[in-house]
Protein backbone atom coordinates (compact mmCIF):
# COMPACT_ATOMS: atom_id res chain seq x y z
CA UNK A 1 0.00 0.00 0.00
CA UNK A 2 0.47 3.47 -0.45
CA UNK A 3 -0.94 6.70 0.17
CA UNK A 4 -0.32 10.59 -1.03
CA UNK A 5 -2.24 13.77 -1.24
CA UNK A 6 -3.91 15.14 -4.62
CA UNK A 7 -5.31 19.13 -4.82
CA UNK A 8 -7.57 19.90 -7.59
CA UNK A 9 -6.81 24.02 -8.00
CA UNK A 10 -9.85 23.63 -11.26
CA UNK A 11 -12.54 20.80 -11.70
CA UNK A 12 -11.51 17.92 -12.79
CA UNK A 13 -11.85 14.02 -13.34
CA UNK A 14 -9.68 11.60 -12.06
CA UNK A 15 -9.29 8.81 -14.94
CA UNK A 16 -6.61 6.47 -14.09
CA UNK A 17 -3.67 6.27 -11.48
CA UNK A 18 -0.83 4.37 -13.13
CA UNK A 19 0.71 2.07 -10.81
CA UNK A 20 4.24 0.30 -10.49
CA UNK A 21 3.32 -3.33 -9.52
CA UNK A 22 5.48 -6.16 -8.85
CA UNK A 23 5.33 -9.28 -7.48
CA UNK A 24 4.98 -13.44 -8.66
CA UNK A 25 1.99 -14.03 -10.99
CA UNK A 26 -0.75 -15.11 -8.84
CA UNK A 27 -4.38 -16.20 -10.10
CA UNK A 28 -5.75 -14.09 -7.08
CA UNK A 29 -4.73 -10.25 -7.54
CA UNK A 30 -6.35 -7.06 -7.14
CA UNK A 31 -5.54 -3.34 -6.80
CA UNK A 32 -7.90 -1.52 -5.21
CA UNK A 33 -8.14 2.85 -4.77
CA UNK A 34 -9.59 4.53 -1.58
CA UNK A 35 -10.34 7.77 -1.16
CA UNK A 36 -10.66 10.40 2.10
CA UNK A 37 -12.18 14.22 1.33
CA UNK A 38 -9.48 14.64 3.63
CA UNK A 39 -6.06 15.26 3.04
CA UNK A 40 -3.53 12.98 4.63
CA UNK A 41 -1.57 14.60 7.40
CA UNK A 42 -0.58 11.56 9.40
CA UNK A 43 -0.66 7.50 9.45
CA UNK A 44 -4.24 6.04 8.51
CA UNK A 45 -3.95 4.41 11.79
CA UNK A 46 -5.08 1.14 13.53
CA UNK A 47 -8.03 0.64 10.97
CA UNK A 48 -6.15 1.17 8.14
CA UNK A 49 -7.66 2.24 5.33
CA UNK A 50 -11.33 1.38 5.25
CA UNK A 51 -14.76 2.97 5.95
CA UNK A 52 -15.96 5.06 7.17
CA UNK A 53 -13.25 7.25 6.78
CA UNK A 54 -12.33 6.42 3.00
CA UNK A 55 -14.17 5.44 0.09
CA UNK A 56 -13.23 2.58 -2.34
CA UNK A 57 -13.37 3.82 -5.82
CA UNK A 58 -12.16 1.03 -7.69
CA UNK A 59 -11.31 -2.88 -7.40
CA UNK A 60 -9.28 -4.30 -10.04
CA UNK A 61 -8.92 -8.08 -10.50
CA UNK A 62 -7.20 -9.81 -12.81
CA UNK A 63 -3.65 -11.35 -14.19
CA UNK A 64 -2.35 -7.81 -13.78
CA UNK A 65 1.17 -6.77 -15.50
CA UNK A 66 3.91 -7.31 -13.19
CA UNK A 67 7.41 -6.11 -12.69
CA UNK A 68 10.26 -8.47 -11.54
CA UNK A 69 11.54 -5.42 -9.12
CA UNK A 70 10.36 -2.90 -6.54
CA UNK A 71 13.54 -1.21 -7.74
CA UNK A 72 12.60 -0.26 -11.74
CA UNK A 73 11.97 0.45 -14.48
CA UNK A 74 8.89 0.13 -13.73
CA UNK A 75 6.27 -1.21 -16.14
CA UNK A 76 3.10 1.37 -14.90
CA UNK A 77 -0.34 -0.64 -14.73
CA UNK A 78 -3.10 1.19 -15.93
CA UNK A 79 -6.35 1.43 -12.68
CA UNK A 80 -9.06 3.16 -14.70
CA UNK A 81 -11.78 4.59 -12.84
CA UNK A 82 -15.15 4.05 -14.35
CA UNK A 83 -16.53 7.41 -15.64
CA UNK A 84 -13.95 9.78 -13.66
CA UNK A 85 -13.79 10.73 -10.49
CA UNK A 86 -14.60 14.42 -9.98
CA UNK A 87 -12.67 16.51 -7.97
CA UNK A 88 -14.33 20.12 -7.49
CA UNK A 89 -11.75 22.70 -7.42
CA UNK A 90 -10.06 23.37 -3.87
CA UNK A 91 -10.51 19.75 -2.72
CA UNK A 92 -7.48 18.17 -1.23
CA UNK A 93 -8.19 14.60 -0.98
CA UNK A 94 -6.42 11.73 0.48
CA UNK A 95 -5.69 8.28 -2.02
CA UNK A 96 -4.48 5.04 -0.92
CA UNK A 97 -3.81 2.51 -3.48
CA UNK A 98 -2.90 -1.60 -2.56
CA UNK A 99 -3.71 -4.74 -3.24
CA UNK A 100 -3.90 -8.63 -2.41
CA UNK A 101 -1.76 -10.73 -4.47
CA UNK A 102 0.60 -7.53 -5.96
CA UNK A 103 3.12 -5.24 -3.85
CA UNK A 104 3.02 -1.55 -4.96
CA UNK A 105 6.40 -0.04 -5.37
CA UNK A 106 7.27 2.95 -3.77
CA UNK A 107 10.34 4.86 -2.48
CA UNK A 108 11.71 6.31 0.39
CA UNK A 109 11.21 10.05 1.00
CA UNK A 110 14.13 11.63 3.31
CA UNK A 111 12.34 15.09 4.33
CA UNK A 112 9.67 17.51 3.24
CA UNK A 113 7.33 17.42 0.86
CA UNK A 114 7.54 16.50 -2.99
CA UNK A 115 4.93 18.03 -5.49
CA UNK A 116 3.91 16.65 -8.92
CA UNK A 117 2.22 18.31 -11.37
CA UNK A 118 1.92 21.85 -10.00
CA UNK A 119 2.93 23.17 -12.60
CA UNK A 120 0.16 22.20 -14.48
CA UNK A 121 -2.74 24.91 -12.67
CA UNK A 122 -5.42 21.76 -12.53
CA UNK A 123 -3.53 19.15 -9.49
CA UNK A 124 -0.90 18.82 -7.84
CA UNK A 125 0.17 15.27 -6.64
CA UNK A 126 1.99 15.67 -3.13
CA UNK A 127 4.05 12.99 -1.48
CA UNK A 128 5.74 13.81 2.28
CA UNK A 129 5.69 14.04 5.64
CA UNK A 130 2.87 12.48 7.10
CA UNK A 131 1.66 11.78 3.61
CA UNK A 132 3.16 8.96 1.96
CA UNK A 133 2.90 6.35 3.99
CA UNK A 134 3.38 2.61 3.09
CA UNK A 135 3.04 -1.14 4.50
CA UNK A 136 1.08 -4.12 3.36
CA UNK A 137 -2.58 -3.53 2.44
CA UNK A 138 -4.73 -1.96 4.35
CA UNK A 139 -2.65 -0.63 6.44
CA UNK A 140 0.20 2.14 5.24
CA UNK A 141 2.12 2.77 8.68
CA UNK A 142 5.57 3.24 7.45
CA UNK A 143 6.75 6.47 6.80
CA UNK A 144 7.81 8.54 4.82
CA UNK A 145 7.44 7.13 1.36
CA UNK A 146 6.86 8.26 -1.98
CA UNK A 147 4.04 7.10 -4.42
CA UNK A 148 6.11 6.38 -7.98
CA UNK A 149 2.97 6.39 -9.80
CA UNK A 150 1.14 9.36 -11.96
CA UNK A 151 -2.32 9.89 -12.71
CA UNK A 152 -4.47 10.49 -16.12
CA UNK A 153 -6.87 13.53 -15.36
CA UNK A 154 -8.57 16.13 -17.75
CA UNK A 155 -10.58 19.49 -17.05
CA UNK A 156 -14.13 18.82 -15.66
CA UNK A 157 -15.03 22.83 -16.87
CA UNK A 158 -17.34 23.69 -19.73
CA UNK A 159 -18.60 19.99 -19.24
CA UNK A 160 -22.37 19.34 -17.62
CA UNK A 161 -21.63 18.52 -14.21
CA UNK A 162 -24.70 17.33 -12.35
CA UNK A 163 -24.99 17.28 -8.46
CA UNK A 164 -26.76 14.43 -6.85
Amino acid sequence: AVTFNLQAYASVFIDTVWVPLYGTATTAQTVEIWTNPTAIAAAPGTNGIAAPAWTQRVVQPGNLPLNTSSSGPFQFTPIVIPGGLLMSAGSHWGFAVGGTGVSIAYTNLVAGNLDTFAATGFVTLRNGTNIGFGGTWPSATIASRQFTGGISFRPASGRELRVS
